[in-house]
């Protein structure tokens, strides 16, 4: 009777259990979401999963690992070299632990495009820090020497193979893959 009894109240408490947990199917909800847009403001649609969305002439998509080309507005996938850069999650430049305060493979990621610089090899991205990305009307080619993270909420001024990229950090996601909203420019006007 004890046996019966003891399985009966862990069969309840299982089922109060799962009824009572959080639906993370609602938008919304779940931990893993980092979006908090007042839609009146500024109406992001993250629900396209990398489809891109024309936003005040910004286009919103996912960049990668395997670069992405800021022109065409998507990534290159037969010749990588098109491509304006790529997402990795180690320093970009020779790292110096005394002047690099972020740990190298771990949670943070970083844009590196030092293919664009054919004589040098250095990056050529600038960080503005948190602002709005619509205020920027051209950006600095005095290129950053330490290279800042990709954190979400920054914009970001970047060299392309043919023009220019204006970018905000909208989310960092694993595997190497940051969702950033940008506008492209064959000059370093936007």
């Amino acid at each position: 009777m004890k046996k019966i009894t003891f399985f009966t109240v862990l069969c309840l408490s299982v089922c109060l259990y799962l009824s009572c947990e959080k639906d993370d199917s609602t938008p919304g909800t779940s931990e893993n979401d980092t979006l908090t847009q007042d839609s009146t403001t500024n109406p992001i649609d993250t629900t396209s999963n990398g489809d891109q969305d024309l936003l005040n002439g910004f286009i919103i998509d996912t960049i990668g690992h395997f670069g992405y080309d800021f022109s065409a507005g998507e990534p290159d996938t037969v010749d990588m070299d098109n491509n304006d850069g790529g997402v990795i999650n180690w320093y970009p430049i020779s790292y110096d632990a005394g002047v690099i305060t972020y740990p190298q493979w771990d949670s943070v990621l970083w844009w590196r495009n030092d293919q664009i610089d054919t004589v040098n090899w250095q990056n050529q991205i600038k960080n503005y820090g948190q602002l709005d990305v619509t205020s920027i009307s051209s950006i600095s080619t005095q290129w950053d020497t330490i290279i800042d993270p990709l954190f979400v909420g920054n914009v970001f001024g970047a060299a392309c193979h043919d023009g220019y990229v204006l970018f905000e950090v909208i989310e960092v996601m694993d595997m190497w893959e940051a969702v950033v909203k940008y506008k492209f420019s064959s000059t370093n006007s936007f």
